[in-house]
């Protein structure tokens, strides 16, 4: 399930990004001082940095390399992406795995704390993490009418509860209907 969830949250971003040109990705918007590559390779990384780990069992997202190609080529982004997708795949015969996660706490005080974790939770994290990012990329991206799923840069809670309240509204449209009859 977390595997197949992460797929398809990156198949949503490759179609966004297979929709950019070259310039639209370099654009450094205004209201974040970022652009789509930016935040493209700060999602590439953190799946870069899992896929890492499970030789070594022990994790830290905060050691991502910061690849300037891969913000800054569409090209090498979608490769990449496309890359990632695949190990995905390797992912589903794996099963569970304990990992060891390392992260700052404190950027002044260069604390750390190291937490014990798994696979399953982390590509959880990664999907939700990714998600964020896709919803800043919709917002930054509104202005170039670019065409969007509606659940791109929306959590997987959030598509469910959207659902809920509809079948709700629904059922109760349908119900003062049959009263006005």
């Amino acid at each position: 399930m977390a595997v197949q969830g992460n797929k398809t949250t990156l198949s949503d971003l490759e179609s966004f990004l297979s929709e950019l040109t070259e310039p639209l990705f370099l654009l450094i918007h205004p209201q974040t001082r970022y652009s789509a590559g930016e935040q493209v390779r700060h999602i590439l990384e953190h799946y870069q940095m899992l896929f890492g780990s499970l030789t070594t069992g022990v994790l830290c997202y905060d050691q991502r390399p910061r690849n300037k190609r891969l913000e800054s080529s569409l090209g090498e982004a979608l490769s990449t992406l496309h890359d990632i997708t695949l190990q995905l795949d390797t992912l589903c015969s794996e099963g569970d795995k304990a990992l060891s996660l390392t992260c700052a706490v404190d950027g002044c005080q260069q604390r750390n704390a190291t937490i014990e974790t798994t696979l399953i939770r982390e590509l959880l994290f990664l999907q939700n993490h990714t998600i964020h990012h896709m919803a800043i990329l919709k917002i930054l991206f509104q202005e170039h009418d670019k065409t969007l799923p509606d659940r791109f840069g929306v959590a997987p809670a959030t598509l469910q509860y959207q659902s809920t309240c509809e079948a709700t509204s629904t059922l109760r449209d349908e119900a003062s209907a049959s009263k006005i009859r």
